[in-house]
């Protein structure tokens, strides 16, 4: 990808945290969102690992997906239909596919992490395109916590105008009352499907043994001297660091 593409989702994917444009900023991002994708797609290599990781924002999943994509040495994909949801809604934790979001990927290996709920038209999707599915959860108090800081902090999220006058004790109850119990229900309707399922905890207390039974899990060969690489690369500290210093946030980037 030339450079300038790079620099263009860079600076539309600051667009919230540092800068606003209002609905400029939405299309930009949308337009950022389809470039990467495409450029992810066209670096993926021939193989039968799909791997699904569903999670609620702000519950590893960005460190496990980029584990995986180190590991299986292949890029994360983001289907860009799920960026115009978000832009359009706020949010993406409801989205529902209504379309076959997976149909350029089959035949590739492809990691794919989203925080879009269990429904009927992404189960029979990931089937058809046969994903293994992990599911990483956190407790949900750390997840409303983490929802007030990044959104009391972002002028382009729903939330915004409700949380910036808040002291934050107002705002975590105001916020536990909006979503606790349908981020419990979408935790809930994920375990219900049977999916492998770990925690945050676990992936962070025992990291090496958890990664190998993802991958015994998704019928990954483990390769102790690649798995190793994998960790040191995408290490806890390591990845704290890039979010500090990250210029950008993506809605589905957790």
């Amino acid at each position: 990808m030339r450079n300038y593409w790079k620099s263009f989702i860079r600076l539309s994917e600051s667009i919230g945290t540092r800068f606003y444009f209002g609905k400029l900023g939405a299309r930009m991002k949308i337009v950022a969102s389809y470039i990467r994708y495409y450029h992810s797609k066209s670096m993926l290599k021939k193989g039968d690992y799909r791997i699904y990781i569903a999670g609620l924002p702000k519950s590893g999943t960005t460190w496990l997906e980029s584990i995986l994509a180190y590991y299986l040495d292949t890029p994360s994909v983001l289907p860009p239909e799920i960026t115009r949801f978000e832009m359009k809604m706020g949010e993406s934790h409801n989205f529902v596919p209504k379309s076959d979001i997976f149909r350029d990927l089959g035949g590739y290996n492809c990691i794919i992490k989203t925080h879009a709920k269990k429904s009927d038209n992404l189960l029979n999707l990931l089937v058809r395109h046969d994903f293994s599915v992990i599911l990483l959860t956190r407790e949900i108090n750390e997840v409303l916590e983490s929802h007030i800081h990044y959104a009391s902090n972002t002028k382009h999220h729903p939330d915004y105008p409700l949380l910036k006058p808040l002291d934050i004790n107002t705002a975590n109850e105001v916020i536990k009352m909006k979503y606790s119990d349908e981020l419990c229900s979408w935790v809930d309707d994920w375990k219900k499907e049977g999916v492998f399922h770990l925690t945050y905890d676990e992936l962070l207390n025992n990291t090496s043994e958890v990664l190998r039974q993802i991958l015994q899990k998704c019928n990954v060969p483990v390769s102790e001297s690649r798995l190793q690489k994998a960790l040191e690369h995408n290490s806890i500290e390591r990845m704290r660091d890039s979010a500090v210093n990250k210029t950008f946030f993506r809605g589905s980037r957790a």
